[in-house]
């Protein structure tokens, strides 16, 4: 068990990170990665069912209200095959909550003592300050060094032609390792709470006057980083979301003790010192262009209200909102691949029936922690900064749900999932399992195959950026195939399947072709070799309209 707590720790400490600092070297790119973590949870949870079927005497499991909905709604995901209009962006997105659903279980079930889940504390707090440090020293000086660097090599750089990391680095917004600001900013709320309550609560843990005063200063200096780094994402959605979690946490949640008032209070005063010392007039004009961005929002929610008005009950499966979006948008309405609304864009997606499921969750989790909060007393110091922490988090996730798309980006969602499963475990119910034995054999028995899949969908992600980065036509055909090969229905970041990058690799051989000797012209032979360049062409063309 205790190689487990390890690897839950290993991951909810690197993911975060990305790769800390931007690396521009031919290095894992993030879908690899994220297979990565998706493959490394997997076999952590194949190793738990072996230690909780075969080596544990007691068949005990933790068991959330969460667990249903959350498995309710994984089915219902894999069920929108049958019906979506993508079966490749739906099957990458059923791919990443699985993994959430397993970070839950994990969280739920290993974190399970107060040892541990100080431990998961503190390397979820330190990933959050080597983020913060990085976004303060990014919008100081890493975005002008990074910007002029990127001038000087952009024809060496893999980096370049991402438009999404250019234009990024061009908003002079704080972005660290999560490539867009307001992704940043989800993160460090769904931190900073925790960071904030381990200030509050560190009294009781020590006698010792002079321990508690060092810890009090280390958390509190902690919590004011991550609010500053937050505040230079200029994220005007999070503000909101964060204002409004802790208001409604104060007004309704808070012990009648006005300390934690006080403290709370304190740390929203000095960053506003901080912020306004720096330079008051630059911040309130970095908060200005809040109309442009609402009315942006606005005609992504009317065309996702027209998606729902077609397929209401079922939607168009998991992921398809960036499909079908161009069909019912605005005229003159931007492009988007989110409906930067995460209850919207289920509704979308899964019918009114996903969303249901998907509000449950958050129900269900708010009436354990009430449950919780109102025994408080009775509850260790660190079951206190969960329990506290959890509510504001959560409570800061959902308000910023309604603006933004974070759910739909893995470095967020995955330390979200294992943060709730941690916090539900405070205080949870057991309950026995009368065949463990046999539950453990047939869960391992459905991942497997799961894990045989993932570990081909990585290897054709190889072959594809191996073709990408071939400067030989012929070279780069072969690796693309060989990606086909492993996964037939892949795509690469830009949402185009292998196959209509074949097809447009074909039409290239086609045009560039060396015009053949006259004796092959005579023969037939050239032309047929062109007639067959044009044949494959559209047999990967039609294929990728098949799978999109």
């Amino acid at each position: 068990m205790k190689t487990i707590v390890i690897g839950l720790l290993f991951l909810v400490f690197i993911i975060p990170l990305g790769r800390l600092p931007i690396s521009f070297s031919e290095s894992l790119d993030l879908p690899q990665l994220v297979l990565i973590y998706i493959i490394f949870l997997s076999v952590l949870f194949i190793l738990w069912l072996y230690v909780f079927s075969f080596k544990e005497k007691s068949s005990f499991v933790k068991i959330s209200s969460l667990s249903l909905p959350l498995g309710l709604f994984v089915l219902w995901a894999v069920a929108s095959l049958g019906w979506t209009v993508s079966i490749f962006a739906t099957s990458t997105q059923i791919f990443y909550f699985i993994f959430y659903f397993l970070a839950f279980f994990l969280s739920l079930n290993v974190i399970t003592d107060d040892k541990n889940r100080e431990k998961f504390l503190v390397c979820l707090l330190f990933s959050a300050f080597l983020v913060s440090v990085y976004a303060v020293y990014q919008y100081f000086w890493g975005l002008e060094e990074t910007r002029a660097y990127v001038q000087m090599y952009k024809n060496e750089i893999p980096l370049y032609s991402s438009g999404d990391f250019i234009s990024r680095l061009y908003t002079n917004r704080a972005f660290s390792t999560f490539l867009y600001p307001n992704t940043l900013a989800t993160f460090l709320m769904l931190v900073f709470p925790f960071s904030v309550f381990s200030a509050v609560f560190c009294d009781k843990q020590n006698n010792n006057t002079e321990d508690i005063i060092i810890k009090r200063v280390i958390f509190s200096a902690l919590s004011l980083l991550i609010l500053f780094a937050f505040i230079l994402t200029f994220s005007k959605g999070g503000a909101i979301a964060l204002i409004l979690s802790w208001l409604i946490f104060l007004l309704f949640k808070v012990p009648k003790s006005r300390r934690i008032i006080a403290i709370i209070t304190a740390f929203f005063l000095l960053a506003l010192i901080i912020l306004s010392s720096y330079r008051a007039d630059y911040i309130i004009d970095k908060f200005k262009p809040f109309k442009d961005s609402s009315r942006v929002r606005i005609e992504y929610w009317q065309a996702g209200w027209r998606m729902i008005g077609e397929e209401p009950l079922l939607g168009f499966g998991l992921g398809s909102f960036g499909r079908v979006y161009a069909k019912y948008k605005l005229p003159k309405a931007e492009e988007t691949q989110a409906a930067h609304n995460n209850f919207l864009q289920i509704w979308t997606e899964l019918g009114i029936i996903g969303f249901l499921i998907f509000l449950i969750i958050f129900i269900f989790y708010f009436r354990e922690a009430n449950r919780k909060i109102k025994k408080i007393n009775n509850l260790s110091m660190i079951q206190k900064v969960l329990v506290y922490g959890g509510y504001v988090s959560v409570l800061s996730f959902v308000f910023h749900s309604l603006g933004d798309f974070s759910l739909y980006v893995f470095s967020a969602s995955s330390i979200f999932f294992m943060l709730i499963g941690v916090c539900c475990g405070v205080d949870c119910e057991k309950g026995k399992l009368k065949n463990k034995i046999a539950v453990g054999i047939a869960v391992s028995i459905i991942l497997f195959p799961f894990i045989f899949l993932l570990s081909r969908v990585f290897v054709a992600e190889s072959h594809y950026l191996k073709a990408m980065n071939c400067k030989n036509l012929n070279e780069s055909i072969e690796e693309l195939n060989l990606a086909v090969y492993y996964c037939n229905w892949g795509e690469d970041e830009h949402r185009r399947g292998y196959h209509y990058i074949l097809s447009q690799l074909y039409k290239q051989k086609m045009f560039t072709q060396n015009r053949p000797p006259p004796n092959q012209w005579r023969t037939g032979s050239g032309l047929q070799e062109r007639k067959d360049f044009i044949d494959k062409m559209f047999k990967h063309l039609e294929q990728a309209v098949r799978y999109d």
